[in-house]
């Protein structure tokens, strides 16, 4: 177990009675090398969390299967027929359409999901057979999970991956003309803005003497401030924000674009104090976890959201401190920050 001890040092794990619980699982599988297993093989052996006596257990053994597998020290299997049609589609998306990765993932979601559906593993000619009402079956699986407006994604990238099929020579022209996206009108859900008075009273109650109180009281300031979403803030890195030309770089994942934003003297404090707490912590983002590992924020968004909803769900979600951005600004900022903040949108 080597490569584990060099893990839990590169992935700054506390020296806990995490390990041994790994190890015993490892050994009731006889795996003795970890180089010499496969990525499932290695992934059944992880017992399910709530089973899991130590909490972060279940996180070390996880991390340690992503270790192997950037590291390509775990055998790799042959793919079978969805797995060669994914890559594929995969391929399309980038070369052909020229979708960022996020999005090319989320596609590759959707698609293994409806090739499961069918059964094409057990059987590829199940595929030129596909009819409208597999379709209707997966939209219905589908719709019991998220919402119409997630919906209306998810139509989306089935009529892309359809149309890819037909293309390609899999499918009969036309099939993904049976899908209908379902209606989403505009106004039905209003945004609940929360009143100035309640958001300063959330920001005051966050106790700022710990690392993890400096992190949220900054990442809920730049959202009420600037009107920004949770993966923006999550994706500053320390170079997106210039202090002597006071002025922050916010990234977009969402547009692609960074936007430019006036750096108030109120979330420089709160940056400046929380980088300061934080230091020795390997990382380039602004934000990292409270947790082992210190990794960026970005790259866990289950701890991002945990953090934030979790505070502001006394009076409301992110998404409302949002739209509460034209309420008066801390310290009473100069308005034509306010002003810029909310043409930006």
């Amino acid at each position: 177990m080597a490569g584990s001890a060099r893990l839990s040092a590169e992935r700054d794990f506390s020296a806990d009675g995490s390990r041994p619980f790994l190890e015993k699982c490892l050994q009731e599988q006889q795996i003795t090398l970890l180089s010499g297993c496969t990525a499932e093989r290695l992934r059944a052996c992880l017992p399910r969390q709530k089973r899991w006596t130590p909490q972060i257990a279940y996180a070390l053994g996880r991390s340690l299967l992503i270790y192997l597998q950037e590291r390509r020290a775990l055998l790799s299997e042959p793919p079978n027929a969805s797995e060669q049609l994914i890559c594929a589609y995969r391929e399309h998306l980038t070369h052909v359409r020229g979708f960022a990765a996020s999005t090319i993932a989320r596609h590759a979601v959707v698609a293994g999901d409806f090739l499961r559906l069918l059964k094409c593993d057990d059987d590829i000619q199940h595929l030129p057979q596909v009819q409208a009402r597999d379709l209707e079956t997966f939209v219905v699986q589908a719709s019991a999970r998220v919402g119409r407006i997630t919906m209306q994604k998810v139509i989306a990238i089935m009529r892309s991956f359809l149309r890819f099929l037909a293309a390609s020579g899999k499918i009969p022209v036309g099939i993904d003309r049976h899908l209908d996206s379902p209606r989403h009108h505009r106004g039905e859900r209003l945004a609940r803005a929360l009143r100035w008075e309640d958001i300063l009273a959330l920001l005051r109650g966050i106790d700022r003497s710990t690392v993890k109180g400096c992190r949220d009281y900054a990442m809920l300031l730049l959202i009420a401030t600037y009107g920004l979403r949770r993966s923006e803030v999550s994706s500053l890195d320390i170079d997106d924000i210039q202090w002597r030309a006071r002025i922050i770089c916010v990234p977009r994942p969402k547009v692609g674009t960074p936007l430019v934003m006036p750096l108030t003297d109120e979330v420089a404090t709160a940056l400046v104090e929380y980088l300061r707490q934080r230091a020795g912590r390997p990382a380039s983002g602004v934000f990292s976890c409270a947790s082992v590992p210190h990794g960026v924020l970005s790259n866990r968004p289950q701890s991002l959201t945990s953090s934030i909803i979790g505070r502001a769900r006394r009076c409301a979600s992110p998404r409302s401190w949002r739209s509460a951005r034209s309420s008066p600004w801390i310290g009473h900022a100069s308005p034509s920050a306010g002003h810029a903040t909310q043409d930006h949108r």
